[in-house]
């Protein structure tokens, strides 16, 4: 299962750049995401996170998992594990458009039982449409 989305943020590359690698600050935008950790063994900082996510807002459940994040020239990956019976990954592609606007695409690839992975695609697509939204400047 793979979805790609693309948006237009009013933001220089190297202004998205730092948000989207540390997980820490990601947090801060994202909608379902209550704390971000990075892993203190990491070889690289930043490299590894735990994740806290509250995934339904009205419900007390809170699921936790790893994410690592690697980043490949403008590509920037998570793999992320400790979910059961899927293996989600997400790409953030940055393109400069002009000085303060970029282009992000954004792609998911989810493996796995195909109902969970509809139902944690539905929800994650959700999440990254109000974190772009965030992401913009007022």
């Amino acid at each position: 299962m793979d979805t790609f989305i693309r948006y237009i943020i009013k933001r220089n590359g190297a202004e998205i750049s730092p948000i989207l690698t540390d997980l820490t600050k990601y947090a801060q935008y994202h909608p379902l995401i209550i704390k971000a950790t990075p892993f203190p063994e990491n070889p690289e900082p930043g490299q590894l996170f735990k994740i806290v996510e509250q995934p339904y807002p009205n419900l007390p459940i809170r699921v936790t998992y790893r994410v690592t994040v690697a980043v490949q020239d403008d590509i920037i990956i998570y793999s992320i594990s400790g979910i059961p019976f899927l293996k989600p990954i997400i790409k953030y592609n940055l393109k400069q458009m002009a000085d303060s606007e970029t282009e992000v695409t954004f792609h998911l690839s989810i493996r796995g039982i195909r109902i969970f992975a509809a139902i944690l695609e539905k929800k994650i697509i959700e999440a990254q449409h109000i974190l772009m939204k965030r992401i913009q400047p007022d």
